[in-house]
């Protein structure tokens, strides 16, 4: 919020806002707290997929020697780290993801769809696609910002 001309101290209390706001139904309801817990506990494996992508249009072996093996390092990492990350990471991830989320059909045959659902399908794809969608027009507003504060075209 400060990169986008906002204040310490307003930045600060409305991320503490949103905060609150965004946690507290997580709190006083039990459902809720189980939904949030299995949506974005899926959705961890859904990141460690973006990392994986992500690493290898980076370039595996120049992240891993640049990066993971980086001056100050002690701890070296071999070239098994680049097949891991390149081959077994997204295979696994997707595979998980899959069995999870077919999984909620068998749980629930009837309502494994549903998007208001605690432990379905439905509401991690609703969920996830309402977050990615805030976040791509929270980056393009942010890319703006920035780039016409710099006098650049977008």
């Amino acid at each position: 919020l400060m990169d986008a001309g906002l204040g310490r101290r307003p930045s600060v209390v409305t991320v503490a806002c949103i905060g609150l706001g965004v946690g507290l139904p997580s709190a006083l309801k039990m459902e809720m707290f189980q939904n949030q817990d299995w949506v974005w506990g899926v959705g961890l494996m859904l990141s460690g997929l973006f990392f994986a992508v992500g690493a290898v249009v980076f370039g595996l072996e120049k992240l891993r020697v640049e990066t993971v093996n980086g001056p100050g390092n002690d701890l070296r990492i071999g070239r098994w780290w680049t097949i891991l990350v390149a081959a077994l990471v997204p295979v696994e991830a997707v595979v998980l993801m899959v069995w999870w989320l077919l999984q909620t059909r068998e749980w629930n045959p009837e309502t494994w769809l549903d998007p208001t659902g605690v432990y379905t399908a439905g509401t991690v794809l609703a969920q996830w696609s309402v977050a990615l969608v805030l976040l791509i027009l929270a980056n393009r507003w942010l890319a703006d910002r920035w780039s016409s504060g710099r006098g650049e075209s977008s």
